[in-house]
């Protein structure tokens, strides 16, 4: 929870940032206390970032100072710092005057798995959760407070079952 706080506060703007990174955990690694996880493509940790050596997050995240090599992205707080920054600089990317905040972030959420879609969910070859990712996130937000939240994972239709204490 404090790591996810500390993202929240520090990269995420004009969004309720707990309710993303929240989203992004449970659709990325699906656990909450397996900090360690790996994905398919080599993917590290909860945000399930892609290594350093990748010009993707993990290499942002390095040129950025949060992240010195892949061993960080095994260390929670800065795997959720790393993938609360990328969010953040597809928000800034994807934001485009006259659109809807959920356009705004669904482009933000394929851009954070797929950097060639030009913030477009409807270029997705791999068919990324975008339309999950944001609606979860919608139901994040219906928790008062992200210290009375609790995803007890893991839960076929990834549903937020209740909201209590992590």
């Amino acid at each position: 929870k404090a790591a996810i706080d500390n993202a929240a506060v520090k990269y995420l703007k004009n969004v309720n940032g707990q309710a993303l990174i929240a989203a992004f955990i449970t659709h990325e690694c699906r656990s909450w206390s397996q900090s360690d996880c790996k994905g398919a493509d080599g993917e590290i940790g909860l945000m399930q970032i892609m290594p350093v050596e990748v010009a993707a997050a993990g290499k942002v995240c390095q040129q950025a100072g949060i992240v010195s090599s892949n061993e960080d992205l095994k260390n929670a707080e800065k795997n959720i710092a790393c993938g609360a920054y990328y969010i953040q600089r597809n928000l800034d990317g994807c934001k485009k005057a006259g659109q809807s905040e959920e356009e705004w972030i669904k482009g933000a959420i394929i851009s954070y798995n797929y950097p060639g879609s030009n913030c477009n969910p409807a270029n997705n070859p791999a068919g990324y959760p975008v339309d999950s990712i944001y609606s979860d996130y919608k139901n994040w937000q219906s928790c008062i407070k992200f210290a009375d939240i609790n995803y007890p994972w893991p839960t076929q239709d990834r549903k937020i079952t209740s909201c209590y204490s992590l």
